[in-house]
């Protein structure tokens, strides 16, 4: 083994070795990602992996308050959760393409969610769910099973936890253009006023 070779696979042991903790570095080199029992990667006889751009998107919602004789202000209300998409192309003679069909067909008509990791690194703090698969059959055997298929992915960031902001304790919520207030709120105030109203009579 040349010392190019040499230095090439340790570069793929070092660039790989944090993709997944419960998967053996040896045994995945040359993966490029993982989504539960999906593994994008590419060696001699096995290729599974992005054929374009991987789209990321982050993004926010804000409120917009009207001003008067004045530019509208702008009020920070939440970030979106990320979406990640991608196009990875099936090919008969390095994939089983049925088998790895069923495994998607599974995970985005299921409930299950798992990291997201491409690079080394997963793509959020939080699990991501499989939202849509896009199949684009191009060749087929003479049974009329898929040999060539390009499937676009879509991934959502999954939070199954309410998650509230430290700074949310309004007395008042704005809601339709209607205020609620909160119960434990008027049970306080309603305890005090009685407090008040029993001192004055005795």
């Amino acid at each position: 083994m040349s010392y190019k070779s040499d230095l090439l696979n340790d570069g793929k042991r070092i660039i790989y070795e944090n993709l997944a903790s419960k998967y053996s570095i040896f045994e995945n080199l040359g993966k490029i990602g993982v989504f539960g029992d999906i593994s994008f990667r590419v060696n001699d006889n096995y290729i599974l992996t992005p054929t374009g751009n991987i789209s990321k998107t982050k993004g926010k919602e804000t409120y917009k308050h009207e001003g008067i004789n004045s530019p509208d202000l702008t009020e920070f209300k939440k970030r979106n959760l990320r979406t990640v998409s991608m196009p990875v192309k099936l090919v008969y003679d390095y994939i089983d393409v049925q088998t790895v069909l069923k495994k998607l067909e599974r995970m985005v008509e299921g409930k299950e969610t798992h990291p997201l990791l491409v690079g080394g690194e997963p793509l959020a703090e939080n699990d991501f769910i499989l939202m849509s698969v896009e199949e684009d059959i191009s060749q087929t055997d003479s049974y009329g099973s898929s040999t060539i298929t390009t499937v676009k992915l879509t991934f959502e960031e999954y939070i199954s936890d309410i998650q509230r902001g430290n700074n949310i304790s309004p007395k008042m919520l704005k809601q339709n253009d209607t205020y609620n207030t909160d119960n434990k709120i008027i049970r306080e105030v309603n305890k005090n006023i009685l407090k008040e109203v029993n001192k004055r009579l005795w």
